[in-house]
């Protein structure tokens, strides 16, 4: 069985630019996958012991739970980075810098 190191999880299609060049379509652009569906998917990856996750998407940062996302990465102690073309940070920057806390 091969090992991956790191994954690129496709986290959300929703995105705000309408680039040429997207193979994801007008139609795909719209929804998030629920809470549930995303956790399903994270659980599964988490499970497997990779070192790091690198959130794709459309634009990650408009992912409405992705606080919670990035806090389930972190405390199964893997690596989060996110690949996004946004200026949707607004000014809540500092806890996704922060060293995490967990008991």
């Amino acid at each position: 069985m091969v090992h991956l190191d790191t994954i690129a999880f496709h986290l959300t299609y929703v995105c705000g630019n309408k680039c040429s060049y997207c193979y994801v379509g007008e139609d795909n652009r719209i929804c998030h996958p629920s809470p549930s569906q995303v956790k399903k998917v994270l659980d599964k990856i988490l499970s497997s012991r990779v070192k790091e996750i690198l959130l794709v998407g459309g634009d990650v940062c408009l992912y409405p739970g992705l606080k919670n996302v990035v806090s389930q990465i972190k405390k199964a102690g893997a690596k989060c980075s996110i690949l996004s073309n946004t200026l949707e940070f607004g000014k809540d920057t500092e806890f996704f810098y922060k060293k995490p806390r967990f008991p």
